[in-house]
């Protein structure tokens, strides 16, 4: 969409304003909705609690159960996206958003499978989180990173860089960890992982990719 830029240095601002209104209006919803939820809970909130009771109800049939007391994930997506646009430079800020996109469904994918639910080797720990769950988010960390920022190929190439393939596959292990471990503990803080992967995916594979791969 824009040629003309140099994708390691050039931010994304201009994507992030697209953002902007869909970004705000999300988490206007999300704010007025758990509004109406605490007053539907409320016995003396009189008129208002019968408001409050209908979009409660309407709600519930489109969220799950556990997403009806809290922000839901679209808005912390589109926050996390957000901020990561204004961040971090367009391929890093691409590589961000593709590691929530990719890694994220993958760890749950496999983690909830009841193909791998019984395995014995697929421990789950407290916070409902599995190992192989845990292996599957790293992998497709490194794997996307590599489509991203192959050789010759990848998305990001840079013509004139020299790193090689090894160099691309350590990149993508550094990544691969890190979302990993940010997915794995994500459940256990308050801002949700679909705002905490792609920002802190960010501030990592930003230096590491400027050591591995080049600056500019």
């Amino acid at each position: 969409a824009f040629p003309e830029e140099r994708h390691r240095t050039w931010r994304a601002v201009p994507v992030a304003q697209t953002l902007a209104f869909p970004l705000a209006a999300c988490w206007a919803v999300e704010l007025w909705r758990l509004n109406r939820v605490r007053r539907a809970k409320d016995p003396y909130a009189g008129r208002a609690n019968v408001v409050a009771r209908a979009a409660e109800g309407f709600f519930a049939k489109a969220l799950r159960e556990n997403e009806r007391d809290r922000v839901h994930g679209t808005a912390w997506y589109l926050l996390g996206a957000f901020i990561s646009l204004c961040l971090y430079p367009c391929d890093v800020a691409a590589l961000s958003v593709c590691a929530l996109a990719f890694c994220d469904p993958a760890a749950s994918l496999v983690g909830r499978s009841g193909l791998f639910r019984a395995a014995r080797f697929n421990r789950r720990f407290a916070n409902g989180k599995s190992v192989l769950g845990f292996v599957a988010c790293f992998l497709v960390g490194v794997l996307t990173t590599w489509l991203l920022f192959r050789p010759v190929t990848g998305v990001f190439t840079v013509d004139d860089a020299d790193a090689s393939a090894s160099f691309v596959i350590l990149f993508g292990v550094v990544v691969g960890v890190v979302v990993a471990v940010v997915e794995f503990l994500g459940s256990k803080t308050f801002v949700d992982d679909n705002a905490l992967i792609p920002v802190l995916v960010g501030a990592v594979a930003w230096p590491a990719r400027g050591a591995l791969l080049g600056w500019e």
